[in-house]
């Protein structure tokens, strides 16, 4: 037989009880409605305008998963063109207090020239003048000699629009260097796709002395570029200054090694900055801001896997060295403090104390090999992702258990984070996953409780259903216990009670109707109070009589046993009510009340059965119609059996039965062994 739409499972009394198969084939036969989709569809909408109106909500989680991945990964090739001169802690016990005079920042652009340095980058910026004019104009000759220095600036960048640099609150000093810079800043067509950082803020102190910016063959800006957590991890390559654009430090040291000028610079409106050299084009991938993702290497490595560094001593020993040369021969040389206990440092995802050439440096070996971060921005790309995600993860939850739903999202969460890492540490694709968590995460957890709500409000229901079968007490074991009930249409070998009030009919013709209600009541209250009390199950009422059965749902160890306590304990229940009734001083009542009650164990259809209008939780079957039919033949007050019934209780109970007699019923086309228990065995019973 086809299993029934049914009650499924228990639940709700304290928490939910073990689904059965029933109630999932029910559930999967369920079809997609409107309201199953409604809360997650609306958190999904609510999160992309939130989104939309706060691109940065994620930025702090997209970035501890980035520095993560960071750390995790293998670090890049570095390129061979660099290296480090740095002022630390040898040349300052060599050159006394940093810091030095001018001069011998002269001497060592010159001391690099002769050694054939390609670029000579200065992370150092003299803004003010030196403690003596020789040492000055030492410093201005050599690096107009050398013809390839970079020298520093800084800058206030916004990323308002409407931000705008007032030229003529500057005072003099500050103007006159600003215009300079002005003049030699890139007059690079802007796409209106990228919206650069713009400067707002100049002062004296952020600009170089006015014969550096002049002599020097290049200028870039080392304005701050921490994000809100204060870590490096983008530049800016281009800044805007009014309606030019100004290089950072790194990239205008490239333009001086590859000999490119600024006319060669140009965005291609697919996220690119694009530098024609003689012999091809480098295509640099950046962000709406011109940004570019430091592909951060080891920063310290005495092995030399990471960018060589060396002591300015080194530049300046006189001490014969055959292979000092080819240490900076051809090479980019950034020069910068790095000093102990110096200020010119910052955090880095590798390294809380980083000096911040490092920066510049990073910058450059990144582009020069080519190892960049290409950044998927997380709209519209992660948002939609997450939307088709969250809806496809709330059709398929409609039809899945809870436990399988929770297993699902964790596994999803789990798949984006390990392809998140993967793409970045094989192919350095940034796949920021905070905006796509915010949106899919609350959908999914939204479509688990909206369907976890349906499927316990079919469980109240399946509850409230089985309530009238079941006793409270039992029904509470069961959810206790997490028992799985199995309530689908079977065949399954139970015993069946039936029980009538003798001569209802004609008592109710001579009692007032008030008190036959009264009277019915109180029968089915005590008699449904037996039952559940011996863990039987109330089939239904049937107008004087009732029709229970054992050993299902929950099986019972001998439901035959169970079933006739049940008799004997509901006998002694209706002679106490007899007693209680007829002391009323009601009229018709003289006869007193009496049951009769039948009992057969045998083989029978138990489950749901009906139409989808209206179901009952029944059993069927002519093991059924003879305990039916025995109970019209029972003594008034007493019990009759069937042999089955007697044979799996005659060593648990403290009498014997009247019988064998064999019997011949309607409706059955054999004889019937039976056996009775008289009234007044039942009477003699504790």
């Amino acid at each position: 037989m086809r299993p029934t739409k049914g009650m499924g499972e228990l639940g709700l009394a304290k928490k939910p009880v073990a689904a059965n198969e029933v109630l999932w084939r029910e559930i999967k036969r369920r079809k997609l409605s409107f309201r199953d989709l409604v809360l997650p569809f609306a958190w999904c909408v609510i999160a992309t305008a939130l989104l939309c109106y706060f691109p940065h909500l994620g930025d702090r989680l997209n970035f501890r998963v980035y520095d993560l991945k960071m750390r995790l990964a293998t670090p890049p090739d570095r390129s061979p063109v660099l290296v480090h001169a740095d002022i630390d802690d040898d040349a300052r016990t060599k050159y006394k207090e940093w810091p030095w005079d001018r001069a011998i920042a002269g001497e060592i652009i010159g001391r690099l020239s002769q050694m054939g340095a390609k670029a000579v980058v200065f992370d150092i910026m003299y803004s003010i003048a030196g403690p003596t004019k020789d040492g000055d104009a030492k410093l201005f000759e050599a690096v107009k000699q050398a013809g390839n220095v970079v020298s520093a600036f800084t800058a206030g960048i916004t990323s308002d629009k409407e931000a705008r640099l007032d030229s003529e609150k500057l005072e003099e000093i500050t103007k006159k260097r600003a215009d300079s810079i002005y003049d030699r800043a890139w007059a690079t067509h802007v796409p209106r796709v990228v919206d650069l950082l713009r400067i707002n803020e100049l002062r004296a102190s952020y600009l170089p002395l006015d014969q550096l910016i002049e002599n020097s063959a290049a200028l870039g800006h080392i304005s701050a570029t921490a994000d809100i957590d204060g870590i490096h991890r983008r530049v800016p390559l281009l800044i805007q200054l009014a309606d030019r654009c100004v290089p950072s430090l790194g990239l205008a040291a490239l333009m001086i090694y590859w000999g490119a000028k600024s006319e060669d610079v140009s965005f291609n409106g697919k996220g690119y900055l694009e530098i024609k050299r003689p012999s091809d084009t480098i295509r640099i991938p950046v962000d709406s801001q011109c940004r570019i993702p430091v592909n951060w290497g080891k920063i310290w490595d005495e092995t030399w896997e990471t960018i060589p560094h060396y002591s300015v001593t080194d530049v300046l020993s006189d001490e014969p060295d055959p292979s000092r040369a080819s240490r900076y021969k051809g090479k980019i040389v950034v020069i910068g403090v790095t000093i102990t206990g110096g200020t010119d440092v910052g955090v880095t995802p590798l390294d809380p104390q980083t000096p911040l050439s490092r920066i510049h440096s990073h910058v450059i070996s990144t582009i020069l090999t080519g190892n960049f971060i290409r950044e998927i921005p997380a709209l519209p790309y992660l948002v939609v992702l997450a939307v088709v995600a969250a809806v496809g993860f709330c059709v398929a939850a409609i039809k899945i258990r809870l436990k399988f739903g929770l297993i699902a999202l964790a596994a999803i969460c789990t798949a984006s984070l390990a392809l998140s890492y993967a793409a970045f540490a094989l192919w350095r694709y940034e796949i920021p996953l905070a905006e796509f968590f915010f949106v899919f995460v609350p959908a999914a957890v939204g479509s688990l409780s909206t369907r976890t709500f349906s499927v316990e409000l079919q469980a109240s229901r399946a509850t409230k259903a089985l309530e009238k079968y079941l006793s409270p007490e039992f029904l509470n074991m069961i959810v206790s216990k997490g028992v799985e009930l199995d309530l689908s249409t079977r065949r399954k070998e139970l015993t069946i009670l039936f029980a009538d009030i003798e001569g209802f009919s004609t008592m109710s013709e001579a009692v007032e109707v008030e008190y036959i209600n009264q009277i019915l009541n109180d029968f089915f209250e005590r008699m449904t109070r037996v039952v559940f009390q011996y863990q039987g199950t109330v089939d239904k009422f049937l107008g004087d009589g009732l029709l229970a059965f054992f050993g299902d749902p929950l099986p019972i160890e001998n439901h035959a046993l169970a079933a006739v306590n049940a008799a004997l304990k509901m006998q002694k229940e209706m002679a106490e009510m007899d007693r209680e009734w007829s002391s009323a001083g009601i009229a018709g009542l003289d006869r007193g009340l009496r049951i009769r009650i039948g009992i057969n164990s045998g083989l029978v259809i138990v489950g749901n059965v009906g139409s989808s209008r209206r179901l009952e939780y029944t059993v069927i079957g002519s093991a059924v119609n003879i305990a039916s039919r025995l109970q019209s033949l029972a003594p008034p007050g007493g019990v009759i059996m069937t042999g089955r019934t007697w044979a799996g209780v005659r060593n648990e109970v403290p009498f014997r039965a009247e019988g064998p007699a064999n019997l011949r019923v309607k409706g059955i086309n054999r004889d019937i062994s039976v056996y009775r228990i008289q009234p007044e065995q039942i009477a003699g019973l504790k």
